[in-house]
């Protein structure tokens, strides 16, 4: 087959079987490629159908989700005593893990709100070290840079001095918002069981 022969407007067909000659052998490689190539396709298909899992067999039927706990004494552990209850009321089944759901969505508030001041502080810092000695200052108020009274009223402060005391302020928020989660009852837990069995029961 001559594929740097070049015709103009029939390059493409050059690489096709409209350059095979009717009576040329070439056209039995052709077919013959063909048939392996849809058994092997055939093949590989019903092989990866059985490897394969669908969503339902990934789906884990062993975990239960149960809301509306009851709250527990103040020295009491909640998950040990949701682990002994099930335990009493179901002698048969074996838990394997008890997983309690919080409310976090003010822990991560406070959290996106350190990163970003410690990005600020950290974009300060380099306009500090590009400016000759000129400290860059900020007015945190709102409306900080709007209005010409803000200029004679509001007061101006260190911007990377701002952001230090901003993010000390947050950590001390995060630790203050861990310990309350950590003493709260959770509303709901995910508890999952040895078998799909015992989840049923």
């Amino acid at each position: 087959m001559d594929l740097l022969s070049f015709v103009e407007g029939k390059a493409f067909a050059r690489t096709t079987l409209s350059h095979i000659p009717p009576d040329s052998a070439l056209f039995w490689v052709h077919a013959i490629s063909a048939t392996i190539t849809v058994i092997m396709g055939v093949y590989f298909m019903h092989y990866f159908s059985k490897v394969l899992k669908t969503d339902d067999d990934l789906m884990s039927r062993t975990t239960l989700l149960i809301r509306q706990l009851p709250p527990v004494k103040e020295n009491e552990d909640s998950k040990l005593v949701l682990q002994e209850y099930l335990q009493q009321q179901f002698p048969q089944v074996t838990i394997t893990g008890i997983q309690q759901i919080f409310n976090y969505h003010q822990l991560e508030l406070h959290e996106q709100n350190y990163v970003n001041d410690m990005n600020a502080k950290r974009y300060c810092e380099q306009l500090n070290s590009q400016s000759n000695g000129k400290r860059v200052t900020l007015r945190p108020y709102t409306f900080g840079r709007l209005g010409c009274c803000c200029f004679c009223i509001c007061k101006t402060k260190d911007a990377v001095e701002f952001y230090s005391e901003s993010r000390a302020n947050l950590n001390k928020k995060i630790s203050k918002e861990v310990r309350e989660m950590a003493e709260q009852m959770p509303g709901a837990a995910f508890v999952s069981f040895e078998r799909e069995k015992m989840t049923a029961e």
